[in-house]
């Protein structure tokens, strides 16, 4: 998404804690080592990184960004969404994947389940517009709380140029990247 951005002409900086990804070979990357990891023990490909507060902190401060585009709600995102928040940038998310069910797939507990959708709602909740990638998504999120208004569809594949929120100037995208 973001090559297709820059090769677009769009001015897009991805911030990341991970390493090895295929973007990393392109100048629109910030890559910080990650502050910390966990892994999940149920599901040991998968990875939650944790960014460098003081290093990724004083990017966002001292890039003039417009909005932050953020892909996920874990640590990278909650991150990203809070310095969204201080800065008074627009923030736009992409829910693409359920992790309530994950949650409830993999531990069985529905508890767990009930406390991560808590959190998903509170997170989308907070951002400025949410793209999900279909109409059954983006119903069940109205159906949650979520306002009509700030949900869009963003249909699987589409490239960048298909997102019409970007706005004039500098974009971030807030990327945990693969496990």
């Amino acid at each position: 998404m973001a090559a297709a951005g820059v090769a677009a002409g769009h001015d897009i900086t991805v911030l990341t804690c991970q390493s090895g990804q295929e973007i990393a070979r392109q100048n629109s990357l910030k890559e910080f080592p990650a502050g910390g990891r966990v892994r999940a023990s149920q599901y040991e490909l998968q990875r939650l990184s944790f960014p460098p507060h003081c290093s990724s902190w004083s990017t966002l401060a001292r890039e003039n960004y417009s909005e932050l585009i953020i892909k996920h709600p874990g640590p990278v995102g909650f991150v990203r969404l809070v310095r969204s928040q201080t800065l008074g940038l627009r923030a736009v998310g992409i829910y693409h994947t359920d992790f309530p069910q994950y949650v409830r797939i993999l531990t069985d507990d529905s508890f767990l389940e009930t406390l991560t959708w808590n959190y998903m709602h509170w997170f989308y909740s907070q951002l400025d517009i949410v793209y999900v990638n279909s109409q059954d998504y983006r119903r069940s999120w109205i159906e949650r709380g979520i306002p009509a208004e700030k949900l869009s569809i963003f249909a699987p594949g589409a490239g960048y140029t298909d997102v019409p929120s970007i706005q004039a100037g500098r974009t971030l995208l807030a990327s945990q990247g693969p496990a």
